[in-house]
């Protein structure tokens, strides 16, 4: 029992860490990304966001954002899908032309992908410690 105790302690300070370092990834990200708005940051998860919002200038309310960070597309409402969104799931960011780019894990390694005739659509920019991850389509 103690063992267990000790694993499930463990575990949570694991996924703490996790979001932790998700959020510094999506911090640099916007960092480095430039549109002709000020940059103004929601995501629909609200843990995320809390984490983010130490880096960045967030909003709790999606009208106000400029940048959407998505984590589950059927919790948006159609006003944030209009806006630049960001995914969290390679899934979303087939499904959701809108979207420029994508942050996730695959098979436990981190995978940034930006996506370049959607950049240009968007009037969006990255900088030169991004062009690693530039792609000129899904794959």
């Amino acid at each position: 029992m103690r063992t267990l105790f000790l694993l499930l302690i463990f575990s949570l300070s694991l996924f703490g860490d996790s979001l932790e370092l998700e959020a510094k990834i999506l911090s640099f990200i916007v960092d480095n990304i430039s549109t002709n708005q000020e940059k103004v940051v929601f995501s629909d998860d609200a843990k995320l966001l809390k984490k983010i919002s130490l880096n960045t200038k967030v909003t709790t309310n999606c009208k106000n954002a400029s940048i959407v960070i998505v984590k589950d597309k059927l919790s948006l409402s159609k006003e944030c899908l209009s806006k630049k969104l960001f995914v969290l799931d390679y899934d979303c960011l087939e499904k959701l032309p809108t979207s420029f780019g994508a942050f996730f894990f695959k098979k436990g390694r981190a995978n940034i992908v930006f996506i370049e005739p959607r950049l240009e659509q968007e009037n969006i920019h990255i900088s030169k410690k991004l062009q690693p991850y530039l792609e000129d389509r899904i794959w």
